[in-house]
């Protein structure tokens, strides 16, 4: 089953990005907790601040003096289990660093809360009675566990004496989002935050915002995890009016990966992906999506797909010193109002049982190539090798003709993407799914 994740809010500027994590999901287990870390990300140079805050990101304990140490049952002493009970187990988890709570039990000096990870390794985290409100008792350890299914319990100490509750909760802790922008030259890109999951990555992909006359244009991306394990992802954008900026130019392209972006990002393992990968040695592809989208005025945007290629399974891209990438295939899936993605080559071409039509670049991008769909598609399955085949087949037989590179066997696959091109406007995409299958 997958681990909770937490809900990340990325507020983007031109003049910085804040990024803030809040809680999402839900467990059993007496447990509450908030907390609020934040990064600030990057400038318009490229630059990153980083704002970290203490590992103890639950509510505070006031008068909590205990601290993280090694299981602290004094010498010699035995646990007993004599009736002492925590109280009610209930409550919701929202970060890795909660706040537990148990009920106060009567003569008590000080309580343990024992936290046991699936190792059975044990930390104690030592309460004194000042930790107590009434008949109420809290502690926030500054520990913070990620991906893991935990067990605790409350012991209390009284003369010496070690009295260990029968009663023991569990949860599931939240998976370790990566809040670090990866990039590998920052000197000459900037750095983009992001989320990872499983073998999924969201990115603010904010590459070409600088077609926009203004600075007050904003983008934001999230991701959040039901208690049934559905992980949703979206997107906030507001690139101003189609007026504010160049309006055949796309500003960005908020997006999920699968795979290796260009060199910067990696979803996973190869063994995990099976990407990257050449062409001729593709496992079968297929990616299942739905998704919903909200408009605030006039829009221009297309949802589409893509894949990039490279000249070699040692992925890099314009982030490099050297960039290999050889081929960019898109497949639109819902199509913008006005703008298009080139020269149209090919009209009512079936593809994976759908009509689509062909567009090509030959005067500014003779590596390109872009399917539009003749209906919207807002979910379904894509069989993605099929599109890979036919554009092998067809630039082989069509390139010099229409002056274009075609997509050869011995090109490197390195991901299987999905986003919203984004020319003007305000809106909302939510990714209610996004699943590729390999076989």
């Amino acid at each position: 089953m997958k681990k909770p994740i937490n809900k990340l809010a990325l507020n983007t500027c031109t003049a910085a990005i804040l990024l803030a994590l809040a809680a999402c999901g839900s467990s059993d287990g007496g447990i509450t907790g908030t907390g609020d870390p934040t990064i600030v990300a990057p400038t318009e140079t490229g630059d990153t601040q980083t704002q970290v805050p203490s590992d103890n990101t639950g509510s505070e304990n006031t008068g909590n003096t205990g601290s993280d140490t090694e299981t602290t049952t004094p010498m010699g002493q035995t646990p007993t289990t004599n009736g002492l009970s925590p109280g009610s187990i209930s409550g919701d988890l929202n970060t890795a660093t909660p706040e537990f709570m148990w009920d106060a039990t009567e003569d008590a000096d000080s309580y343990q809360l024992v936290i046991t990870d699936p190792a059975l390794n044990q930390i104690t985290y030592n309460a004194g009675t000042d930790s107590c409100a009434g008949t109420s008792c809290s502690a926030t350890p500054t520990v913070a566990f990620h991906n893991s299914s935990l067990n605790w319990r409350i012991d209390s100490l009284s003369a010496g004496q070690v009295t260990q509750s029968s009663a023991v909760g569990s949860y599931s802790t939240p998976i370790s989002l990566d809040l670090t922008p990866v990039t590998s030259n920052p000197s000459v890109c900037a750095v983009w935050p992001s989320i990872s999951y499983d073998n999924y990555i969201v990115l603010d992909n904010i590459w070409n915002n600088g077609q926009v006359f203004s600075d007050q244009w904003s983008q934001s991306i999230g991701a959040s995890q039901a208690s049934d394990g559905k992980v949703t992802t979206s997107w906030n954008y507001n690139w101003l009016a189609e007026t504010d900026g160049d309006r055949t130019a796309v500003k960005a392209y908020p997006e999920i990966i699968y795979g290796n972006k260009l060199g910067t990002h990696v979803s996973g393992s190869k063994e995990q992906t099976g990407l990257p990968e050449v062409v001729s040695n593709l496992p079968e592809f297929s990616v299942d999506f739905a998704y919903s989208e909200t408009f605030n005025g006039s829009v221009e945007r297309n949802v589409a797909l893509e894949s990039f290629f490279h000249d070699s399974c040692e992925i890099t891209g314009p982030c490099d010193l050297t960039n290999n990438t050889r081929y960019e295939m898109m497949v639109w899936v819902n199509n913008p109002e006005s703008n298009l993605p080139g020269d149209l080559a090919a009209t009512g071409v079936m593809i994976d049982n759908r009509l689509w039509d062909v567009y090509i670049k030959p005067r500014s991008d003779k590596k390109y190539i872009a399917f539009t769909a003749h209906t919207p598609i807002t979910e379904g399955t894509l069989q993605w090798n099929r599109f890979v085949e036919w554009t092998m087949e067809w630039t082989a037989a069509n390139a010099e003709a229409l002056s274009i590179n075609a997509l050869t066997p011995n090109l490197c696959m390195a991901a299987i993407e999905m986003g919203t091109e984004l020319w003007w406007g305000e809106g909302t995409f939510t990714l209610n799914n996004f699943n590729v299958t390999k076989n």
